[in-house]
């Protein structure tokens, strides 16, 4: 493996590691680790991370390379999203327990990450979703069967959804566009919401479920060009 792809490889998981930190160091996370008496074990995980980082910056700084280095980074990398993916399912459980007791006017805003993770097919397990949902970053989709297993059309206390892709999208080609018209379709939510806002959508056309009957009170409000 070549100095530059080595170095690139290295940046890439000191970035990884730090992503990991800052999520470990959430006051949210760590309130809940402490509810669930696994805060000691958080700690330790912290604690090695930082080891590693520190390691990993003395790496980069001095371009340090060998014939092992590149394995050893590719399972740093790994170790890195497996933590990441635990910290996420930690954070949405900890999430589904504050909807829990919120009032029904509350407002969440959901983030589909480009980076591995539960992505958008965790909010199946927010059963207590109510008032407003904002889902920002439907482009980092990669699998349609994510925006199905979100069980939109089973949030009964949704009043009121926003669906947002990110403008780059617009110019994307076919098959991204394609990929946008199933995902809206598979987002189909419960009959009782008020208002659909889509920002942002590049698909080919709109879902057929919004000239569904149960929908003629819907109000819809768009930002986007077919």
């Amino acid at each position: 493996m070549s100095i530059i792809g080595e170095a690139v490889l290295t940046a890439s998981v000191t970035a990884s590691v730090e992503l990991v930190l800052k999520k470990l160091a959430s006051s949210e996370l760590l309130s809940f680790a402490s509810r669930e008496q696994i805060l000691a074990d958080l700690k330790k995980w912290e604690n090695k991370l930082r080891n590693i980082y520190a390691v990993l910056e003395d790496a980069e700084e001095k371009q340090i390379t060998n014939r092992f280095m590149k394995d050893w980074l590719v399972e740093l990398q790994n170790l890195a999203y497996d933590v990441e993916d635990l910290l996420d399912e930690f954070a949405t459980e900890a999430l589904e327990r504050k909807l829990s007791h919120q009032p029904a006017e509350a407002n969440t805003d959901f983030v589909v990450s480009y980076r591995r993770g539960p992505g958008l097919k965790s909010l199946k397990l927010l059963k207590h979703l109510q008032g407003q949902l904002s889902i920002f970053g439907l482009e980092n989709i990669n699998d349609v069967v994510d925006a199905k297993e979100a069980d939109l059309s089973g949030k009964r206390n949704l009043r009121v959804l926003v669906l947002c892709w990110s403008w780059r999208v617009s110019n994307s080609d076919l098959s991204d566009k394609e990929m946008e018209t199933l995902v809206l379709d598979l987002l189909r939510p419960n009959q009782k919401l008020e208002q659909l806002t889509i920002e942002g959508y590049g698909g080919i056309s709109l879902p057929a479920w919004l000239g569904d009957t149960w929908f003629s009170n819907l109000v819809l409000m768009t930002n986007f060009q077919l």
